[in-house]
């Protein structure tokens, strides 16, 4: 059976949360917003654009989409070349490489800032297929990226795994008929990943057989 890896970006191949919120918090600070970690849950996974929609709305902002992406990524583009994979990614991705296992990445980034962080992170040279907010109307939980990723990697949708770290993501997935990892984290919590096939907290708790086996058991 052929099958391909799908990966989300954000809390899943880096660590950007830190980076990502403590600047969105530093920003709306300005005008008097308050964000809560609670209050973080409810964005996370989420794209710029479906997010700045939300606080507008939430807290009776007018925020300006456009202008406001540019300036948050003039803020966080030099302190994102500063993030390393995820511990134990590269040794499943050499893996999967080596076994001819088709990989791609599926974000709600837009495609400035993926590719900074997937080349400075020389992730890129793994996924000939990323597919970003940019590139489809639909965002998480809606499937679209994921169906977009499967397409460019030329597998069916039910022969995909995607790694996720994010309930909307998990959710993305699912709506994909594809198979969902849920990646546990130090941002997230095991309620946000209930919906996942099942949940790792290290790369070195998966490997190609087991994945091979999960598509196995689950279409038996």
């Amino acid at each position: 059976m052929k099958f391909a890896a799908i990966f989300d970006m954000d809390g899943v191949l880096v660590d950007t949360y830190n980076i990502m919120w403590g600047t969105h918090k530093n920003e709306l600070e300005k005008y008097g917003v308050h964000l809560t970690d609670k209050d973080i849950s409810l964005y996370v996974g989420g794209s710029l654009r479906d997010n700045v929609k939300a606080w507008n709305e939430r807290f009776d902002l007018s925020l300006d989409f456009d202008k406001y992406s540019v300036y948050m990524w003039a803020v966080q583009a030099e302190l994102f070349k500063t993030i390393q994979p995820m511990h134990n990614l590269v040794s499943l991705l050499d893996e999967l490489a080596n076994k001819n296992v088709p990989k791609g990445v599926g974000t709600c980034a837009h495609r400035g800032r993926a590719e900074n962080i997937l080349n400075s992170t020389s992730l890129i040279r793994y996924f000939p297929v990323v597919i970003t907010s940019d590139e489809v109307k639909l965002h998480k939980p809606n499937p679209d990226i994921y169906i977009e990723v499967a397409k460019g990697l030329g597998v069916e949708p039910e022969n995909c795994i995607v790694f996720e770290d994010a309930e909307n993501g998990i959710q993305a997935a699912k709506a994909g008929n594809m198979k969902a990892v849920g990646y546990y984290n130090k941002h997230n919590s095991l309620k946000d990943l209930a919906g996942a096939d099942i949940i790792i907290s290290d790369f070195s708790e998966i490997n190609c057989d087991k994945m091979y086996s999960l598509l196995q058991k689950l279409a038996a």
